[in-house]
């Protein structure tokens, strides 16, 4: 058991501070932590920190910048770790939540083949069932099933708010709601230069403003490739099965949606609810379910029917798709309800 309850102090852990260390092999459970700022189960402010096969589970409260595991971590390495730990931040005088089910803030660092499946909580901007907010991060193998639920400003399946990032191979499969702007299945906002590749979500989305089944808002030299989404999305404003807002500089390559699509304005689309065409935006064999989106229209991709997207696929959809060694073909329906899926998806569930 730990509990540190220490609601009035910052940078509230097992270990408060961690410079130039390595800690591995280690599980918290029953955790109920307290703190301001900068608040975990296992570590409050960490720099230069090795992080292997650490779990925790129970419950981490504060204002701002929590994690499940640590409330900020820069220039380290997190590696095989999970999280079922309940977050909640209350948010600062910023509006800041900055909150995740793992990290709550995440600068120039990894982390690799890691889960939350806790539920987060930010009352501000910043909340993802990953990283709250992070920068300069490569991101590999990591998955969240948690619900998350954040009232300000970016909220994300797996992270609020990602800039110069490497996304790969990860997924979010828990519900997500934003009471504000830039929500979405895996990423609220993506600021590049950044790249999202063979990365999925089936998460139940729901926000206000800028709503996407992938990413809320998609902007500045992304690529994304190799990427789907299945679940319901739903908002007021500039709303897409895929993204919400495509604002500049992007190339969505080789991606689909195929879940239902809902949004009160004009800019509701099945793929994309708004794309900026005056900043070299591009749209490659990507494509939405008509069907099961509701929606017709798309600012961006190519529309088709359910028969043509599911096995044994249309013969002009999936167009120079790599189904040797990123998809697979869902032959027997029993993946991802007869659309293709990403090779690696089957390892990855069994090891969860």
């Amino acid at each position: 058991n730990l509990n540190l309850n220490f609601g009035n102090l910052s940078n509230i852990a097992l270990f408060r501070q961690a410079y130039n260390a390595t800690i591995q092999d280690l599980t918290l459970t029953n955790v109920l932590n307290t703190g301001v700022r900068y608040t975990g189960s296992l570590i409050g402010y960490g720099d230069q920190v090795e992080i292997t096969n650490v779990h925790v589970a129970g419950i981490v409260r504060g204002n701002s910048r929590m994690g499940g595991l640590a409330g900020y971590v820069r220039n380290s390495n997190l590696t095989g770790c999970s999280s079922e730990i309940s977050v909640t931040a209350f948010g600062d005088s910023h509006n800041r939540a900055d909150t995740g089910g793992l990290i709550g803030l995440a600068y120039y660092s990894t982390l690799s083949e890691s889960h939350n499946r806790g539920d987060v909580n930010g009352y501000g901007d910043n909340t993802g069932g990953l990283i709250g907010k992070g920068y300069d991060l490569d991101i590999t193998g990591c998955s969240n099933s948690g619900s998350i639920t954040g009232t300000g400003g970016g909220t994300g399946g797996l992270a609020g708010i990602l800039e110069n990032v490497t996304v790969e191979n990860c997924f979010s499969e828990g519900v997500v709601t934003g009471e504000d702007s830039y929500t979405g299945g895996l990423i609220g906002y993506l600021f590049g230069p950044a790249e999202v590749k063979s990365s999925y979500s089936t998460s139940t989305v729901t926000g206000d403003l800028r709503v996407g089944g992938l990413i809320g808002r998609n902007s500045y030299q992304t690529l994304i490739s190799d990427c789907y989404s299945t679940g319901s999305v739903s908002g007021t404003d500039i709303v897409g099965g895929l993204l919400g807002a495509n604002t500049g500089y992007s190339t969505v390559t080789n991606c689909f949606s195929a879940g239902p699509v809902t949004g009160i304005s004009e800019t509701t689309g099945g793929l994309s609810g708004y794309s900026n065409w005056d900043f070299n935006i591009e749209f490659i064999n990507s494509y939405w379910d008509i069907e099961a989106s509701g929606q017709t229209d798309s600012d961006g991709g190519e529309g088709r029917m359910t028969a043509d997207m599911t096995y044994p696929y249309g013969a002009d959809t999936y167009l120079s798709w790599n189904f040797t060694s990123t998809w697979a073909p869902d032959v027997r329906y029993e993946v991802n309800n007869g659309y293709p899926y990403l090779g690696w998806h089957e390892t990855v569930i069994s090891h969860l």
